[in-house]
């Protein structure tokens, strides 16, 4: 095993190049944070915190660069959800008992290629002990436009729902790193969907623009969705065969290759797409602008007035309101052993 550095030569080696210019070198016990450009005026700061936790994010097999990566993106997903674009994180990473220089490298290799892809610096943290497995928590921050924080609820009657990108790829991913092989082809493709999440912070300005409520999707689009709809006050219903999927995921379900399902796909977590209501005279607008770069929209349906307990209906092919056994991932509460309710 390569020699451990201690806690103070950790973080001049690995971290302290990515700091920022009111993060005095991570030597200090806190840090300044000022809004870039010197928009501070006209500028509201947004903060997140998401921590993610060996063998519940992870694998204990996983290459530590991709925890890192994954740790980041799964915090800017949250801000670009608000409309907010990201400037500044800190970290606390609880180190497993066996790790060693080989595994920090890789984690601050991990780390320095997304605060170098997103223009982010890492302003502090802390480093702990952990037992129980690695732990890694983000705190990221964000600036949006006075005013235009895109909470989930805003959203009104009318509104037009939208979902970026495709769903279901990250739990089909899951199901595949769980088999401990070297996947190929297709299946190569889901299982780094969910290794490695793509935070659309490129959408964030949209959402800052267009959005009259956002979240991005964690715990599974039907679960995350029933969340928006109530926080708002709306409900919506949709044929479940207007949820976008990737080609892979599609033929994953058709091979019903290891009990992947269509509700499986619909209420599997770790997407990290957004959901977005837009007012229904902007729609076009924003799909349009999304288009522009080259992020993919879809319509799921029109947001209408509440209707109590069930805000969000999926219709089968027949035109029935499909019922699922689970709405989402869940941390607490009555789960199986993978931790679905």
């Amino acid at each position: 095993m390569a020699k451990r550095p201690d806690e103070f030569a950790l973080i001049e080696r690995w971290f302290a190049p990515l700091s920022g210019s009111g993060s005095f070198g991570l030597k200090d016990d806190a840090a300044i944070l000022a809004v870039p450009g010197g928009l501070g005026s006209e500028r509201d700061i947004v903060v997140t915190n998401d921590a993610i936790a060996e063998t519940v994010h992870f694998l204990p097999s996983t290459d530590p660069a991709l925890i890192a990566r994954k740790a980041i993106r799964t915090n800017l997903s949250d801000l670009a959800a608000k409309g907010a674009t990201p400037f500044a994180i800190s970290l606390a990473l609880g180190l497993p008992p066996d790790w060693d220089a080989r595994w920090i490298s890789r984690f601050g290799a991990g780390m320095k290629a997304d605060c170098k892809a997103y223009g982010i610096d890492l302003n502090g943290g802390d480093t702990f002990r952990s037992p129980g497995g690695a732990v890694v928590s983000i705190t990221a921050y964000g600036h949006v436009a006075r005013g235009r924080y895109a909470s989930r609820l805003g959203a009104s009657a009318g509104d037009v729902l939208f979902v970026t990108g495709t769903i279901g790829d990250a739990v089909a991913g899951l199901e595949i790193a769980r088999q401990g092989e070297s996947p190929t082809g297709p299946q190569r493709w889901l299982e780094k969907r969910y290794l490695l999440p793509q935070a659309r912070v490129e959408l964030a300005p949209l959402v800052e623009r267009y959005a009259s409520a956002a979240m991005d999707i964690s715990d599974g689009l039907v679960g995350d969705l029933e969340k928006l709809c109530k926080a708002s006050g709306v409900s919506v219903e949709f044929p479940a065969a207007d949820v976008p999927l990737s080609r892979q995921a599609k033929g994953l379900l058709s091979a019903k290759w290891r009990g992947i399902s269509l509700e499986g796909l619909l209420t599997g977590g770790d997407d990290y797409e957004l959901l977005i209501a837009v007012p229904q005279g902007s729609a076009a607008s924003f799909e349009r602008e999304a288009s522009n770069l080259s992020v993919a929209v879809t319509r799921l349906g029109t947001l209408e007035a509440s209707k109590g307990a069930n805000a969000v209906r999926l219709l089968d092919e027949d035109g029935r309101a499909m019922k699922f056994k689970r709405g989402s991932y869940r941390h607490f509460g009555e789960m199986d052993e993978h931790g679905w309710e």
